[in-house]
């Protein structure tokens, strides 16, 4: 399927806040000058893209699934103008976003809310998950309770991630059990659950 016939989303968690009402540090590291948007996800790893009215009411269009040939004709409708041009002018914007993570196809696991996968309770690795710890879009860190009442830390790569992060955290685990739990934590255990590789480690 080509960029030019996939329905593009933005993710519902995806945030749209006036660079204003950030703090100085922030609109520092931006590079904002106090005019701008900033839109981007909680728990994604890439950064928040500025974006000018115009560009925030072109990407509002994406609330709902929609080819980028819609988008843009919903938006000259709404707000008018030449469709070819606003076609060429938002272009580095949509491509900026599409990379980055913040439009995504319409119909893919990467359209849902970036949420723990895993409740309080289940049980995986062989132990019980107590609570998440750290939330990402492509793993999750969550604590583990032994049957022993032992506490163990789980990495575990998300469902959309499983295949690019195993070699990740196949390096991640050959690299804890090189340094030997001289200023790591120990490696306890690898595998993988519904195909998403995990790791299990000494709680630190």
């Amino acid at each position: 399927m080509s960029a030019a016939t996939t329905p593009f989303v933005l993710p519902p968690d995806t945030v749209i806040t006036p660079v204003a009402e950030l703090s100085r540090l922030l609109r520092r590291q931006l590079g904002a000058t106090g005019s701008e948007f900033a839109i981007g996800r909680p728990h994604a790893r890439t950064s928040s893209i500025l974006l000018d009215r115009p560009g925030v009411e072109l990407l509002g269009e994406f609330r709902a699934p929609k080819t980028i040939a819609e988008a843009i004709t919903a938006y000259c409708g709404t707000h008018g103008g030449d469709r070819r041009d606003v076609a060429r002018r938002s272009f580095p914007l949509l491509l900026e976003c599409v990379n980055s993570g913040l439009l995504v196809p319409g119909d893919s696991e990467l359209a849902k809310a970036i949420t723990p996968s895993l409740d309080p309770g289940a049980r995986v690795a062989g132990a019980r998950v107590t609570r998440c710890v750290t939330l990402a879009d492509d793993t999750e860190v969550f604590e583990l309770m032994e049957s022993r009442g032992v506490r163990r830390c789980l990495k575990i790569a998300r469902e959309p991630y499983a295949a690019t992060a195993a070699p990740q955290l196949a390096h991640e685990a050959a690299v804890l059990w090189h340094l030997g739990c001289s200023v790591t934590p120990r490696l306890v255990r690898q595998g993988a659950a519904d195909g998403r590789p995990f790791l299990v480690t000494s709680w630190f």
